[in-house]
């Protein structure tokens, strides 16, 4: 008789050749938002202040999401002074000249004065080049992502992009495929806890949020095409994209859960029909043994409280009884997190508990004879 045994793709070869070939099955996490380690590897940074939140207007004042500190800009364009930044809701930017004039905002340079505590910061930041492309869940959703440069050096993980004579580094590091561009928030402000490890968004009309490529704050855009500011058809409001952003994060009681290339499928649970869903359509790459299976892992709902994150544990997988979690030192997770055991099961209607499901693959290898599952 053959026996399943289930093992982490993660820890597969062929999950590093799925990965490496870049083929478009399936997400993968990547290091969250908002944290700096060394290298300082999130976004966006001047120096070693997060930037990630700007106002509108010039001489006004914003704060970082984790609220430590605070900055405020004043720029020019070919020779004239910018008044105000404009960020469409779909993240396209134009600027305010004081000649009268509305252009995009590319060429644009930003003098930023970054106050934390009792020092200032100086420094500018540059936005050298745009691209766009059409959505992958959307084709009618444009996303645009943006060159942003500063001239203060922000950590070895942000590409020097200058010359000796007049350095500049990308505000935003490499993501795994190799873009430090970002990707712009309309109307929001972003939000952290005092470590990092849980961010959310916030409405915010004086205030725009630059999102680097590949971290949970700009993967709603980049890879689901909706938004949290309402006002477009592919808006997701801001509670629902925090909840995605935290799926992502993977986060339950402050703790941050992902790892690096780890696979992950996702479905709008908050949507009849849904803006997204990540897995019917895609097949899974054919393994050199066995197959692959999605296996739910929760569902995310920001509760606005310090139990954001995951809603529901699911142990109805027939190879996966005590439930799964993308990252494999948790696999399974019901006795190894604190608080997992806890959470009710995930059963019936989704919606019920959160946002948006999340889902791992997970590898099955049918052994010949009569040895137990693993």
């Amino acid at each position: 008789m053959r026996t399943p045994a289930l093992f982490s793709l993660a820890l597969t070869s062929a999950l590093a050749a799925a990965c490496d070939d870049d083929l478009e099955l399936v997400d993968a996490d990547e290091p969250v938002a908002f944290r700096c380690g060394i290298p300082c590897v999130n976004s966006p940074y001047l120096g070693s202040y997060d930037i990630t939140n700007l106002t509108y207007r010039h001489g006004f004042e914003s704060v970082s999401p984790d609220g430590e500190h605070s900055m405020s800009w004043t720029g020019t364009k070919s020779g004239a002074t910018i008044s105000a930044i404009n960020v469409t809701v779909d993240g396209t930017a134009t600027v305010s000249l004081s000649t009268g004039s509305t252009v995009p905002i590319v060429g644009s340079r930003l003098d930023l004065v970054v106050n934390y505590g009792g020092t200032t910061t100086n420094g500018k930041v540059w936005f050298a080049g745009v691209t766009t492309e059409p959505g992958d869940e959307d084709d009618s959703f444009t996303v645009t992502r943006y060159d942003i440069r500063t001239n203060v050096y922000p950590g070895p993980a942000h590409e020097f992009v200058g010359t000796e004579k007049d350095p500049w580094w990308t505000v935003c590091p490499a993501n795994v495929h190799g873009s430090n561009m970002a990707v712009l928030l309309s109307d929001t402000h972003a939000d952290s806890i005092a470590d990092g490890s849980i961010g959310w968004v916030n409405y915010d009309y004086t205030e725009f949020a630059i999102a680097c490529d590949g971290h949970s704050l700009a993967k709603g855009v980049t890879e689901l095409n909706v938004v949290p500011r309402s006002g477009h058809a592919r808006s997701y409001g801001y509670d629902h994209y925090s909840s995605l952003m935290q799926g992502w994060q993977a986060v339950f009681q402050g703790q941050s859960r992902t790892f690096l290339g780890a696979p992950v499928g996702v479905v709008d649970t908050a949507h009849s029909p849904p803006l997204f869903h990540t897995l019917g359509p895609i097949p899974l790459p054919p393994p050199i043994i066995g197959q692959y299976q999605w296996v739910l892992e929760s569902v995310y709902k920001d509760t606005g409280t310090a139990t954001r994150g995951a809603r529901c544990k699911f142990t109805g997988n027939a190879y996966r009884l005590q439930g799964e979690h993308r990252n494999s030192a948790y696999d399974p997770p019901v006795a190894q997190i604190a608080g997992w055991s806890s959470l009710p099961e995930c059963s019936g209607n989704l919606s019920q508990y959160g946002d948006v499901a999340f889902y791992s693959v997970a590898h099955i290898i049918f052994q010949q004879g009569g040895g137990g599952g693993s």
